[in-house]
């Protein structure tokens, strides 16, 4: 009994300073979800309940952002298992109720992934926005989880005086030195592109490059080449140029860009949860260096035995050009005469 009190009074002490160290909301529930397998595995009624309430309403507020896709599905029916075993020891209370409701929500979400898992994939799930995975470093959690997410990025460009300026969002006070060196390697190769199809383009420009689901401080270089891509159709739309280029839909893509425009390999270890990740989304194609291709599909091989429904696509790549010049993956076309006059008379300067 006492040793029992001890362990759980540890634990919830760890609890607390871990969440000063862990920013994703998906991350925080995961180690809370944790802490509740400890507490029901301490089988002591009196402990149960004297602990629950500790965490409940943050548990709640974590659970409303939870959802089950980069995730084996697996994890996510334990949870629900988990949240049905909290709801007997909460009394009928304003606690009790937007638990039921949380539950049954994730319970929908969980089906309709389970859809995607049997390949039959919405309509409404397949994105035409480039994704690309991304790892969480976290040291908080005790099991073998991979934690990651599937993220995109909306990039704002106008012109600067004196020198490129890039502002990320969010951002550490100081960029990680990867990460910066990445960004002005990926502009580089966007503005010489773009150059290829606009010859008239300002020297300096202003970027704002803005991560979409703000899950916390980005590091590392493995985004380059989607970065890239994201770049260049950006600038071809500030510019307005007769040409744009836009992914297809339903692709995720990794790879770091070397100065030359080739892509240079993350590693065995990463590129295998980064396929986990992707495997346990809507994702349909996943591109990647050519290096990481091997590893990524034994990988894959692994996850269509417990998922033989389940097609994804992998595709590698050895250069930035190779993507560029795939019709399967990248669509270069004109742009229609209406929109382009329709974009010119919108702006209130005119690039040259």
């Amino acid at each position: 009994m006492n040793d029992n009190v001890y362990n759980v009074e540890l634990k919830t002490s760890q609890l607390r300073q871990k969440f000063y160290s862990v920013v994703s909301s998906k991350s925080s529930f995961l180690i809370l979800y944790e802490y509740y397998n400890i507490l029901f595995g301490s089988g002591n009624e009196h402990i149960i309940e004297a602990y629950i309430p500790e965490f409940i309403q943050r548990y709640i507020s974590l659970l409303n952002k939870f959802d089950p896709y980069c995730l084996n599905p697996s994890v996510t029916q334990s949870i629900i298992e988990q949240i049905n075993k909290i709801e007997k020891y909460l009394p009928e209370s304003e606690i009790k109720s937007p638990l039921k409701n949380s539950a049954q929500r994730l319970h929908k979400k969980l089906e309709q992934f389970k859809n995607v898992l049997n390949g039959k994939i919405p309509g409404e799930l397949i994105t035409d926005r480039l994704c690309f995975p991304l790892l969480e470093e976290n040291d908080g959690l005790q099991s073998q989880i991979v934690t990651g997410i599937l993220e995109t990025v909306t990039i704002k460009v106008s012109k600067a005086k004196d020198e490129n300026k890039f502002i990320l969002i969010p951002s550490e006070v100081k960029i990680e030195l990867r990460l910066q060196k990445q960004v002005e390697t990926s502009w580089q190769k966007a503005v010489e592109v773009v150059r290829c199809y606009r010859r008239k383009i300002a020297d300096h420009h202003k970027v704002v490059i803005q991560f979409d689901k703000r899950v916390g401080f980005y590091r590392g270089n493995s985004l380059g080449a989607a970065l890239t891509i994201a770049f260049i159709e950006e600038l071809l739309d500030y510019y307005n140029s007769l040409v744009v280029i836009k992914t297809g839909k339903g692709i995720a893509l990794t790879g770091g860009l070397e100065k030359d425009g080739g892509l240079f390999p993350t590693s065995k270890e990463v590129i295998e949860k980064k396929v986990e990740n992707v495997f346990f989304s809507p994702i349909q194609t996943f591109v990647m260096p050519e290096e990481d291709l091997p590893f990524a599909e034994e990988k894959l091989k692994t996850l269509e035995g417990d998922f033989p429904s389940r097609k994804l696509n992998l595709t590698g790549i050895k250069t930035f050009d190779d993507l560029l010049d795939s019709r399967k993956l990248i669509d270069i076309k004109k742009q229609k005469i209406i929109t382009r006059t329709a974009k010119g008379i919108k702006k209130t300067k005119s690039p040259f």
